[in-house]
């Protein structure tokens, strides 16, 4: 049954009001977040920090290989934010301020002591901080987890939830595309390294939107699509803003974008330019009106002038320069391309020639003939939208290599599926799930 198209003024009142929502239900959500008790997350918190000790700032299970190094030292003051109460602070300024124990003094030096010292209660071995720019929105999760589980029962329902979800999106992917696009996405996936991903809660929030949003238009039906895909890039921006502390979050605009694309190419074989930019639009304005929205509420609610803070930040995170000296913007683009590193490059590199080497016989057998249409000149915009993610955050993208090089998953994505799709390599019949 055909979908009745949604009119444009309408839609813009329900993208409006979704994004209103948004910033409501985010506010809410954090309250909720800060009404829990937090005595038993404290002990859980304490059962971990022996583990946290041991492991560092920055482990890695693969030695020097940035892909392989977890961030400790982010996930230690996600952890912190998690278990901090300070006296004095109402709910709402706990909920718009996020506090948490920093700046350790009197002989302490590791995140993993501060930790310790906020899990016991014990806020003179640091200062009370506020990352008050974020929205935090992971203690959603994180909080009612720390109840149940300690840090190393979390990873281990973390890693088979995003196993789950990532075989499921290949299962979705083969059904609506072909077994070829759901091993392209499997190679994008592995050079992000997701043994990583999995053991670093930094990591895993844009991971989760970037499946969530891709499942949601699998499921949907060619008419389902044409009037709710917008709503996804929204969603998926808004999501990001919410919950991602600035790891990688364009993966949550590319990887669904790409399965977008192909999904379309599929339907009719054309995409035309309007919606593609209007996707990017939706993305990007969910997650800047996201963000504004939390520096205005906190700023509204506190009396902290939030906004000029994120502002400033906005300011350094965007520049040229780090630490006073300036950085050049093709030596930002090399740096998070050696992140990869050397095995991952090899994989790569072994996995588009064989890919190319398999295309091409299969080509002969079946006398296929090269094939250009629409939607494949969008795949090379999302391959290079990567770069200008970093022109405009080069202080950060330089700084925090570690993890800025993730985005490239989405060109990686987008290069395998024009490859497919340039070779004539089918995709299935119908656009139902």
């Amino acid at each position: 049954m055909k979908t009745k198209p949604i009119s444009k003024g309408k839609s813009l009142l329900i993208h409006g009001g979704i994004l209103i929502g948004a910033v409501i239900l985010g506010f809410l959500l954090m309250m909720a977040a800060y009404l829990l008790p937090t005595g038993r997350m404290k002990a859980n918190v304490l059962a971990s920090v022996d583990m946290l000790e041991a492991e560092g700032d920055y482990p890695s299970w693969g030695g020097k290989n940035a892909i392989t190094k977890s961030d400790q030292f982010t996930d230690a003051a996600m952890i912190k934010a998690a278990i901090t109460e300070p006296a004095g602070m109402s709910l709402t300024e706990k909920a718009m301020l996020n506090p948490l124990l920093a700046h350790p003094k009197g002989g302490i030096f590791s995140q993993v002591d501060l930790v310790r010292a906020a899990a016991e209660g014990d806020y003179s071995q640091g200062e009370i901080n506020k990352n008050l720019r974020y929205w935090n929105g992971y203690l959603v999760f994180l909080k009612p987890l720390l109840l149940l589980f300690n840090i190393g029962e979390i990873r281990v329902i973390s890693m088979m939830l995003q196993g789950l979800l990532l075989f499921w999106c290949l299962m979705m992917i083969r059904k609506q595309l072909s077994a070829y696009y759901a091993f392209a996405f499997l190679v994008a996936v592995l050079v992000m390294a997701p043994i990583t991903i999995a053991l670093c809660m930094q990591y895993q929030n844009t991971w989760y939107i970037a499946l969530g949003a891709t499942l949601l238009l699998l499921y949907a039906d060619k008419n389902t699509r044409k009037n709710a895909w917008s709503y996804i890039f929204l969603g998926s921006g808004i999501c990001v803003a919410f919950f991602d502390l600035l790891t990688c979050p364009l993966v949550t605009l590319t990887i669904p974008l790409v399965v977008y694309l192909a999904l379309e190419r599929k339907a009719d074989g054309r995409m035309p330019w309007t919606r593609v930019l209007t996707a990017c639009i939706a993305w990007g304005i969910g997650y800047g009106v996201m963000w504004f929205g939390k520096w205005a509420l906190a700023t509204l609610l506190t009396g902290e002038n939030v906004i000029q803070n994120a502002l400033d930040e906005v300011m350094v995170r965007s520049s040229g320069a780090v630490d006073g000296n300036p950085v050049r913007y093709p030596d930002v683009v090399i740096a998070n391309i050696k992140a990869i590193g050397k095995p991952a490059m090899a994989f790569l590199a072994a996995a588009i020639a064989g890919t190319a080497a398999w295309l091409m016989i299969r080509k002969k057998k079946t006398d296929a003939r090269l094939s250009w249409k629409a939607p494949d000149g969008w795949y090379l915009f999302v391959m290079v939208l990567p770069l200008a993610w970093f022109f405009f955050t080069q202080n950060h993208s330089a700084v925090h290599t570690l993890y800025t090089y993730r985005i490239f998953a989405g060109s990686i994505l987008a290069g395998f599926f024009l490859l497919g799709s340039l070779t004539g390599q089918k995709t299935g019949e119908t656009g139902e799930a």
